[in-house]
């Protein structure tokens, strides 16, 4: 990079666009500093230096308040809009670096150096001009709002430095970080700083769009569980009887939900309802599965009693409810009181065998 004859040129800041060589870009211009400097381009062969701002906030900016590296531009067109601003386009012609401010009023003025880019082709910058127009076409597929015909521009381009400007320019990315690229003067330093910038931003891209896939899928499979949802509560309501049904089954969930049972069996409760749900009317597991959600709620989960373990007292209770069946009662007390001695709930299942009516449901 070398440096030519210094110019003297009036001084447009911008406030968060940074202006690459080579690139023609629409500016609005609404301050009157600005605006008188765009009137002195125009009576000095419409050339003009353009700077960024270091904040954007900055409405009056000074000395202190920009880069030292901007571009020069030509002034393309000039138009005045009817709120009293002024809409410029702009040509970037080669970097150049504020040298002195020479005044600041009515306009910013300075005297800036333009620098010649002067590289010899080699190797390495060939395989840096390659790796950069790969990351870029990754860049473009992933960032859907950067024209495909850029994309050919690029792969058309023979000198490095003009890549690399327009590449940055189309780039999504901070005022700072094409500040820096702005600023990188050696070839070889540019086209390594851009291709760390666009391997940053393409996984940064991929890692967004594996979210939003992510969130897509989960929505999909949302909306159609909806979607089945409905179509199965329009074609009962046809059939008849759904609101109450579905009245029912939500005053069932709320019922396993009241009884505070552990993560596990609630959740399969919960299931057990939806697929009551899912059923199709008529079918003839509805009452089965029904009645078995009826009882689990209706068991006494959280209520103890404490066991009567006298065989006296068992013994009496079995002969004033039930008359013989000797044998029977005393199988029993042999159980009750084998129990007793051992201590240990797991042991022996009594099963009684006999007709209907004999006692067998009221012994136990």
């Amino acid at each position: 990079m070398t440096n030519v004859a210094s110019l003297q040129l009036p001084l447009l800041p911008l406030k968060n666009v940074v202006l690459s060589p080579h690139m023609i870009v629409p500016l609005y211009v609404g301050r009157e500093r600005s605006m008188d400097a765009l009137e002195a381009a125009m009576g000095n062969g419409k050339k003009i230096f353009l700077c960024t701002q270091r904040r954007a906030d900055c409405e009056d900016p000074g000395e202190e308040d920009i880069y030292r590296v901007g571009v020069l531009g030509d002034v393309v067109q000039l138009l005045r809009l009817p709120d009293n601003t002024v809409k410029v386009l702009i040509e970037g012609s080669s970097r150049a670096v504020i040298e002195r401010f020479l005044q600041t009023e009515p306009h910013l003025r300075v005297e800036v150096a333009r620098l010649e880019e002067d590289f010899q082709s080699s190797a390495e910058v060939e395989a840096l001009m390659r790796g950069v127009v790969d990351l870029f076409d990754r860049y473009v597929e992933l960032d859907k709002k950067v024209p495909p015909e850029v994309n050919l521009t690029v792969r058309g381009i023979d000198d490095p430095g003009r890549l690399a400007d327009i590449v940055a320019s189309n780039l999504n990315i901070g005022v700072t970080d094409k500040q820096d690229v702005l600023e990188t003067f050696q070839m070889n330093a540019r086209l390594e700083k851009l291709s760390a910038v666009l391997q940053r931003e393409v996984e940064i891209l991929d890692m967004d769009r594996s979210i939003r896939q992510r969130v897509r899928q989960q929505i999909d499979r949302r909306q159609k569980e909806f979607y089945l949802k409905e179509q199965i509560r329009v074609i009962q309501e046809e059939l008849g009887g759904e609101e109450a049904h579905l009245t029912e089954l939500d005053e069932l969930r709320e019922k396993v939900k009241a009884l505070e049972l552990t993560e596990a069996v609630q959740d399969r409760l919960l299931k057990d309802v939806d697929r009551l749900e899912r059923m199709p009317p008529g079918s003839p597991e509805i009452s089965v599965l029904h009645n078995y959600l009826d009882l689990v709620v209706a068991l006494p989960w959280h209520e103890r009693t404490d066991d009567v373990t006298d065989l006296r007292v068992a013994e009496k209770v079995l002969d004033e409810d039930h008359h013989g069946l000797q044998k029977i009662k005393e199988r029993i007390l042999e159980f009750l009181a084998v129990r007793q001695l051992t201590k240990s709930p797991k042991g022996p299942i009594l099963c009684f065998v006999g007709p209907p009516g004999v006692g067998k449901t009221s012994l136990g």
